[in-house]
């Protein structure tokens, strides 16, 4: 028969062996956090004498035969101010600072023009086009019918109208202009490609005998600027119109 003090007796033994199973892990917890704090801790006695000696074996290094011991960093010296090198002066710049040619540049080009155009009615003629001188040359006397090959008779003309260009720093435009009559080439299927074509054909012309070609453009304008009516108020076309307004133009500016 299970007497009361057996049981009171069990239940106390119990009891006791839940007290040394808690007892057991605190120690180990309290050994594990020595344990980090042992391994974590730096000694630095040790430290400074491991890097004394790493410092003495490279000091006797640096002082071999045939090795350089570095020395303090000089000081800069303070260099003078000095001015910048002159920019190198580009084409653009050059014929910025050129000095423009004057009203009476182009009056002498103009009287000089003038007199290589003595004799030869017919084939050019000047405009003043405010401070610009345009020379304008006659289509028919330069150029065939639907072509862009200047006739070999114009050409010691268009060489002296070179020659007076060429010396002088100015802007030149190379106009071309045809009638409102249609054109039926193959070569040029339009007013646009002629004009364009002989304005070319007059610009390398120019270039060949010594003109400068950075000063140089040309223009295509077809039958855009007619100096007369092309037709009258009737529709019809007027020839003699027609005729003044095939032309190339060469627009002399400052």
């Amino acid at each position: 028969m299970l007497k009361l003090s057996d049981l009171r007796k069990r239940r106390d033994d119990e009891e006791e062996h839940w007290q040394l199973s808690l007892a057991d892990m605190m120690t180990l917890i309290l050994c594990f956090f020595v344990l980090i704090v042992s391994v974590s801790h730096l000694d630095m006695t040790r430290y400074e004498t491991v890097a004394g000696s790493m410092e003495k074996a490279m000091t006797r290094e640096r002082g071999k035969p045939g090795t350089k011991t570095p020395g303090p960093t000089p000081k800069p010296q303070e260099q003078p101010a000095q001015e910048p090198p002159p920019a190198p002066v580009t084409p653009e710049v050059r014929a910025k600072a050129a000095p423009s040619p004057t009203q009476r540049d182009i009056d002498l080009l103009r009287r000089e023009i003038e007199s290589k155009l003595a004799g030869k009615t017919g084939q050019a003629e000047i405009i003043q086009r405010g401070e610009s001188l345009a020379v304008s040359l006659d289509g028919a006397a330069f150029f065939d019918l639907a072509s862009a090959e200047i006739r070999p008779g114009s050409l010691p003309l268009l060489t002296d109208i070179a020659a007076s260009l060429k010396s002088l720093p100015v802007r030149i435009t190379v106009e071309g202009h045809t009638d409102n009559k249609p054109m039926e080439s193959w070569l040029y299927p339009s007013n646009w490609e002629l004009s364009s074509a002989r304005a070319s054909r007059v610009a390398r012309f120019l270039t060949d005998h010594g003109v400068r070609k950075e000063g140089l453009a040309v223009m295509g304008l077809a039958d855009t600027r007619p100096l007369a009516p092309n037709e009258g108020p009737d529709g019809k076309s007027i020839p003699e119109n027609q005729a003044k307004n095939r032309r190339v133009v060469i627009l002399v500016s400052p």
